[in-house]
């Protein structure tokens, strides 16, 4: 805040007359006793041109708005990190009512009363100004005593605001999930019923609201985006989840979407974007993998039609373009069942850490993954599958913090192991470098010379010259 006091004080010896409010959500988070790193300051009282010509004495001066007066200022100070400040006069609004963002006619006046400016903002908690003269909060429309309420509610009738701009209904909902706030009643009902009109918002704006949602709080996102007809209206294949039943002997939460909501229960609040959507739509695929088998419901292959699904929605809404990776997604979806149908005591060492230890896919995740699909599960019966999850796991934790104390780095290269066995590049290079790692990480070779000779020895059937090498694909590998 010092460089925003000596922005005060600068202002003020040469502009008395001058007028400045710090306003918006540094001054919501403020009062939350949050950290923030956005400044909005509004500066009225001075005419556009003098104030632009003292800005770009005291820094770095940009115009962004030049119809409405923003300028992006950054002081000539030593402050480290730099920081940048919103710099505005009080303006005008008058919507379009298209609904889309800026679809405004914006009109910049500095002479108009900061009340009038801070009438055109979104929520009430957004609408509170700092005078930073006077030292006092200019606070019209009751937005404090919302911020103690801890409530979003709509800076006059929600409906107005909400056709001036229905990303606006977003925004609601990830402000609650951010600030642990509920929404309002009659600003809930009038999202609720303008929810359809969400498909004229850009899609990248849809997309930053949902992904800062689940980041925010899994959970709360999930539920307040299917109470309010998101998912019906943007992720209608979410909706097969909630009709899909599942075998109450091991699913005694019921539906798929009431698992997927007892898993999202698991996640911190704080959550990184793509295991908060693997875990989402980890059992996506379900509905369509639904059949019966000796009179028994089974989800064979679910996991890969998830993830297929996955990649679908991802590029339809757009996601990537605020942050997610798609192969990452459907990759923990794919492969979170990688213990459900295998023996971890039997898992090869190599298979492990390459799906757990791996820099080159999101294996930290798996893990949690895995840990909120068995933790979403409420058997009817005596636990039993649940426990034998658990056990499973402890098993694979175990295995894990062994192979994390071997070598992280392999004994020979791929050059190498071409160069001693007069190999051309190929798979299988790739098949002699997994069986090298693997007894590797059992503790079988240690040295660069154990490694040539335990691929030398031709009488072993480790070795990559011999038969039974030459047909391990025929073989298969267990993973």
């Amino acid at each position: 805040m010092t460089y925003v006091t000596r922005l005060t004080k600068a202002l003020a010896e040469q502009h008395p007359s001058v007028k400045i409010y710090l306003v918006g959500g540094s001054i919501r988070d403020k009062l939350l006793g949050r950290r923030t790193k956005d400044f909005d300051v509004v500066i009225a009282g001075v005419p556009a041109q003098s104030l632009e010509k003292t800005l770009n004495k005291l820094g770095t001066t940009k115009l962004v708005g030049k119809s409405f007066g923003v300028y992006k200022w950054r002081s000539n100070s030593n402050d480290k990190p730099a920081v940048q400040i919103d710099i505005a006069l009080p303006r005008r609004e008058r919507a379009k009512m298209t609904g889309r963002r800026r679809d405004f006619d914006i009109q910049s006046d500095s002479n108009l009363p900061i009340g009038d400016d801070l009438s055109r903002r979104d929520f009430t908690i957004n609408a509170i100004a700092f005078d930073l003269c006077l030292k006092k909060y200019i606070d019209p429309f009751g937005g404090r005593a919302d911020i103690r309420a801890k409530l979003i509610k709509t800076v006059g009738l929600p409906e107005d605001r909400f056709a001036e701009d229905y990303s606006r209904m977003l925004r609601a909902i990830r402000l609650a999930c951010q600030l642990n706030f509920k929404i309002e009643q009659k600003t809930w009902e009038s999202i609720k019923k303008n929810i359809n009109n969400i498909k004229k918002i850009a899609a990248e704006i849809t997309a930053a609201e949902i992904i800062k949602a689940l980041s925010s709080d899994p959970l709360r996102a999930a539920e307040l985006f299917d109470r309010s007809g998101l998912w019906m209206e943007l992720v209608p294949e979410m909706m097969k989840m909630k009709k899909c039943f599942q075998p109450r002997k091991w699913h005694s939460e019921g539906n798929v979407w009431n698992h997927t909501l007892l898993t999202l229960k698991t996640l911190k609040k704080i959550c990184d974007p793509n295991l908060a959507l693997a875990v989402l739509w980890h059992d996506l695929g379900k509905p369509k993998a639904h059949g019966i088998k000796k009179r028994k419901i089974t989800f064979y292959g679910h996991e890969k039609i998830g993830a297929r699904m996955a990649g679908r929605i991802i590029k339809r809404l757009k996601l990537e373009s605020a942050g997610v990776n798609k192969s990452a997604v459907q990759w923990l979806i794919k492969n979170h069942m990688i213990i459900c149908g295998s023996d971890p005591k039997k898992l090869r060492s190599a298979t492990i850490e390459k799906y757990f230890l791996s820099s080159r896919y999101p294996s930290k995740f798996l893990l949690l993954l895995i840990k909120s699909d068995i933790k979403g599960s409420v058997p009817a019966t005596d636990n039993v599958k649940r426990n034998n999850y658990k056990k499973k796991l402890l098993i694979l934790k175990k295995r894990l913090n062994q192979i994390k104390k071997q070598p992280q780095k392999p004994l020979l290269t791929g050059e190498e192991v071409m160069a001693l066995f007069n190999l051309s590049p190929g798979p299988k290079v790739g098949q002699v470098l997994r069986r090298l790692r693997e007894a590797q990480l059992s503790g079988k070779i240690s040295t660069k010379e154990e490694a040539e000779k335990f691929l030398i020895d031709k009488n072993s059937t480790q070795s990559p010259l011999s038969s039974p090498w030459q047909n391990l694909k025929n073989r298969g590998t267990l993973i």
